[in-house]
């Protein structure tokens, strides 16, 4: 342990200093169980070692101290390193902790600490939602919400409550609950009831819209009453065409357009992608018709939203075509 956090980041990092420290930590994995509580006794004080930025410290094969000593942990597995583990799940001040943690423990039983880890989720969203958490990307914590949603637990009321905090992540959530259980919560947050980027929440309708008639209905509901103005439609009109935000654009197909998007409001970070090249021919009629019933519900006045959804109606015929 000394040796790994002895390193000296204020310099290059030489190939022998790299070897020497991925040595240590090596040892630490052969040592098993005897090395865990060193490692417990330096991440429970919640102190890291960035090597952002150090020239060599791609050499170590990690991003941090902190990611390395959580890795060896789970080299290490048996109970005193799962134990360790649920302990630092319960204290960790960083939200990418909590992503590490869960997917090792996932790995080495599936599905059985699922509780905890939305238990440290909703803790330190908690904690970052009063700015205890510094100005750290809580990015990592909506993915584990997302993926507690997809194995059946509701968490529809924790991203409403962090609508306002971290928009982008809650309606891209909310966009992707089961069974359109986001809807009203996305509707609630567009017509400007509840807390939240109206912006956000409507293009996270106009994406569900051609699958969801209920996410249709309000947004339609809002063109007729002239709740979306004419740049508003021209900025949604893409999202109907197959645009989306996201978190995580791994599971998009080959060839996918994405672009990376930062909001300092909340250190948010998510990709936005076209998936139009993508969609089949009955999404996209049901995106044509969504069009569509949008462009028979806004006023020929409204020329720029008229004109991007024209141009977006060109572009599914176009592919409709292929």
């Amino acid at each position: 342990m000394t040796a790994l956090t002895s390193l000296n980041t204020n310099g290059p990092i030489t190939a022998e200093d790299a070897q020497k420290w991925k040595e240590s930590l090596r040892q630490l994995v052969r040592q098993g169980a005897s090395s865990v509580p060193a490692i417990q006794e330096y991440l429970a004080q919640n102190l890291d070692v960035s090597f952002a930025g150090v020239t060599g410290a791609d050499q170590l094969g990690y991003s941090s101290l902190r990611t390395g000593l959580l890795s060896a942990l789970g080299e290490i597995g048996g109970p005193e390193s799962t134990a360790a583990m649920l302990q630092i799940l319960q204290t960790s001040v960083f939200p990418t902790d909590v992503a590490t943690l869960a997917a090792t423990l996932e790995q080495q039983a599936p599905g059985q600490y699922s509780g905890e880890v939305l238990t440290a989720v909703r803790a330190q969203l908690a904690l970052a939602a009063q700015d205890q958490l510094g100005n750290a990307n809580v990015g990592p914590l909506f993915q584990l919400l997302s993926s507690a949603a997809a194995n059946g637990t509701d968490v529809a009321a924790d991203l409403a409550q962090y609508s306002s905090k971290w928009p982008y992540y809650a309606t891209i959530d909310l966009a992707n609950l089961p069974n359109g259980a986001g809807v009203s919560p996305l509707v609630q947050i567009a017509q400007g009831i509840t807390g939240g980027n109206e912006t956000a929440a409507a293009q996270a309708l106009a994406e569900m819209a051609p699958q969801n008639s209920q996410a249709l209905s309000a947004l339609l509901d809002m063109a007729k009453q002239g709740q979306l103005t004419d740049a508003e439609l021209a900025q949604l009109a893409p999202y109907l065409a197959g645009r989306v935000n996201e978190l995580s654009p791994e599971a998009n197909p080959s060839g996918t357009s994405i672009q990376g998007l930062h909001i300092a409001n909340g250190n948010q970070d998510f990709s936005v992608a076209d998936l139009l090249n993508s969609l089949t021919p009955n999404q996209v009629t049901q995106r044509l018709s969504a069009i569509d019933q949008l462009l028979q519900s806004i006023p020929a006045s409204d020329t720029q939203g008229q004109q991007a959804l024209q141009e977006q109606k060109s572009a599914l015929t176009a592919r409709q075509a292929k």
